[in-house]
């Protein structure tokens, strides 16, 4: 920046823009309007420095769109947006006979399973009928019970009955202390 001076006034006039902003003939950024709709800051109306989201930036300096063109597909390859990189989780990337990427829904062959990935282990269990996702296998209640309260229930049983072995235990080891302790008070009258 530097000043001008005028008669009548003192004026400050940029020498320089920041990026986004042209430098116009009074000295001061005015912000450049992209002609490019998916810009969100370009140094002239057609030379994109930054794109909005969803879009991405070309060589040419123009924002295309960065949405994938196949359904249920994640990202698509940086160079064509035909072919899909990665599917949504349950789908897998299948090219035709065209040569047209498709994310195909995986089949699942697991009970009560919705979602699966490619190589069998469930996503999503269905919503149709109460199931609980449990180390990628679906169950229904019933078979949650079996799963985890039977078992968490045996535990807390198996505990208890080490707890009164080792009670039980130490009462005798303390009797025992007793006696070798006091030999007199154990005879008989």
């Amino acid at each position: 920046m530097h000043l001008k001076l005028n008669f009548k006034y003192l004026i400050i006039a940029c020498k320089t823009c920041k990026n986004g902003y042209l430098l116009n003939s009074d000295g001061e950024c005015s912000k450049i309007v992209c002609g490019d709709p998916g810009c969100n800051l370009c140094s002239s109306e057609f030379n994109c420095l930054e794109c909005n989201s969803d879009y991405r930036i070309t060589t040419g300096s123009r924002c295309v769109t960065s949405l994938c063109l196949p359904d249920n597909c994640d990202k698509c390859l940086d160079t064509d947006l035909n072919r899909c990189k990665t599917c949504n989780k349950g789908y897998s990337d299948n090219i035709d006979s065209e040569g047209k990427s498709h994310c195909i829904k995986n089949e699942c062959t697991k009970k009560g399973c919705e979602l699966c990935y490619s190589d069998g282990p469930c996503v999503e269990c269905k919503k149709d009928i109460f199931y609980t996702l449990i180390l990628n296998d679906c169950y229904t209640e019933d078979e949650v019970k079996y799963i985890i309260y039977i078992p968490t229930s045996i535990c807390a049983v198996i505990l208890l009955i080490i707890l009164i072995v080792c009670c039980v235990k130490k009462k005798q080891a303390d009797s025992v202390d007793s006696m070798e302790t006091n030999p007199n008070n154990n005879l008989g009258n």
